[in-house]
């Protein structure tokens, strides 16, 4: 094979699936035979024209598929392995990577390439799939990894806690299943659109809120005696962001703990009461991608059956229609878009 197929973001709008010539293996790489992937809002930034973009870039980083090809050095995969990978190559070396902090590492190179038929990676960022795991299934692990972390790193969540998932996209209803699996005694999802409150319905959720049918604010106040929220997941992202989480400030418990889990993309700032903060010492925080232990346990839960993502994974779209998937990915009729690439 000399060549195979990709897709490239060239400029805002501007989607091709080009035929890339394939390069020499590196001793230390396998090739990858990409077979599922999923679109991820990292992807669309350039498409979308809120990253600018300095030259034209490979785009999909959540994907699984087979091994194809080792490297001369490679010990730990042979030819014909399931497996999938993490969505960046850290360098191991740097300050925040002796720190364990891989997801900062300050050389890190993102492993874009996933819209294609086949990539190439290095062997220490690839992980094999239980025989057992469809590679759908495996296809997700990535963006679980990083739910993960949030609740059991950056804002731990503890048996009792009540918490709000405010946002029902894909990685909200992720964060609703594994709130409840850490031991949460109230799980409450928030969002304007009414089959992703269906959907978090049946994955769980205690309680769902629409807030253009009732104030957020006051019927989680209700829901909670009064008391507030001790965990909200802020999972919306773009301009709704900055609002969502502004709004989320006011229905934490004494003692609770606001993570803004997406980027905000145009920029723009929120409005914070600082009395709000110091009196009820709120933490107001964020989570930054995963690391490997959360990749590792995501990729347990998923092969084991305890987060279900086929109500996530749709639509379902070949490689031939990527564009379509760039143009639906967020709206009301889609949920994470998954690409079919075989």
């Amino acid at each position: 094979m000399k060549s195979y197929k990709a897709a490239i973001v060239y400029a805002p709008g501007d989607i091709r699936l080009e035929e890339i010539e394939k390069s020499p293996l590196k001793s230390d790489e396998v090739f990858i035979e990409v077979h599922k992937a999923n679109i991820c809002p990292t992807d669309l930034r350039g498409y979308r024209g809120v990253k600018q973009l300095d030259q034209p870039e490979k785009v999909g980083h959540e994907f699984a598929g087979y091994i194809v090809e080792v490297g001369s050095d490679v010990t730990q995969f042979k030819v014909g392995d399931k497996v999938t990978a993490l969505s960046w190559t850290p360098c191991y070396h740097c300050q925040k990577c002796t720190r364990g902090k891989y997801s900062a590492c300050e050389n890190r190179k993102m492993n874009m390439g996933g819209f294609g038929e086949y990539i190439a990676l290095k062997e220490s960022v690839v992980y094999k799939i239980p025989e057992h795991m469809s590679l759908e299934l495996a296809s997700c692990t990535e963006p679980l990894a990083s739910v993960l972390k949030a609740n059991i790193e950056v804002t731990p969540v503890q048996a009792g806690d009540t918490v709000v998932v405010y946002g029902l996209g894909p990685m909200g209803q992720l964060h609703l299943q594994v709130a409840t699996l850490l031991g949460a005694t109230k799980v409450i999802g928030i969002d304007l659109l009414t089959n992703r409150l269906e959907i978090a319905s049946k994955l769980g959720a205690d309680h769902v809120i629409n807030p253009s049918k009732v104030d957020p604010i006051e019927e989680v106040l209700r829901l909670t005696d009064g008391e507030g929220a001790d965990i909200i997941m802020v999972a919306v992202g773009g301009r709704a962001e900055a609002p969502c989480t502004e709004t989320a400030i006011k229905m934490a418990a004494y003692g609770g703990k606001i993570n803004i889990f997406t980027g905000t993309y145009p920029h723009k700032s929120i409005e914070l009461d600082p009395n709000l903060v110091h009196y009820k010492e709120l933490i107001i925080t964020g989570t930054r991608s995963y690391n490997p232990k959360m990749f590792e346990l995501a990729l347990d839960l998923l092969a084991n059956g305890k987060v279900d993502v086929k109500l996530i994974r749709e639509p379902e779209i070949s490689l031939d229609d990527i564009k379509t998937g760039f143009e639906i990915h967020g709206t009301k009729d889609a949920m994470k878009v998954a690409v079919n690439i075989r």
